[in-house]
């Protein structure tokens, strides 16, 4: 999930397409419908590449 999460420069386009996450008071954006669920998997994992 390089290049993902809160900063993401798809921001604009995943707002759109729904792929957003919310965690523990922060909100992640993807750039890809595929990684939605991945975090969804492990979020805690995900959000400390963030």
């Amino acid at each position: 999930m390089s290049g993902h999460g809160r900063h993401s420069r798809g921001q604009g386009r995943s707002r759109s397409q729904g792929s957003l996450r919310d965690h523990k008071g922060q909100r992640y954006w993807f750039c890809c419908p595929g990684c939605g669920p991945a975090f969804d998997a492990d979020p805690d994992k995900y959000a400390q590449a963030c």
